[in-house]
């Protein structure tokens, strides 16, 4: 489940937290969220021009719901 992300004047920030969207558990009476932590937590970093692919970054799983803020450091690349 992707609920936010950040942006920056040259950058947007997705972070890929363990939480699934169980559909078909849901028909069955089972819980629409999951926390599936064996999935971990991916961070997508991709350029707001567009160009380049994104890049990602693995973590331990954790979940983050809502970005509070966002900033660059250094030449921004």
């Amino acid at each position: 489940m992707v609920h936010d992300f950040a942006a920056t004047p040259a950058h947007v920030v997705f972070v890929l937290c363990p939480v699934v969207i169980g559909g078909e558990a849901a028909r069955r009476g089972g819980p629409v969220l999951a926390w599936r932590p064996e999935l971990g937590t991916r961070i997508a970093v991709l350029r707001r021009d567009g160009t380049g692919a994104p890049r990602w970054f693995d973590a331990d799983p954790f979940f983050l719901f809502h970005v509070m803020n966002a900033h660059e450091e250094g030449d921004g690349a």
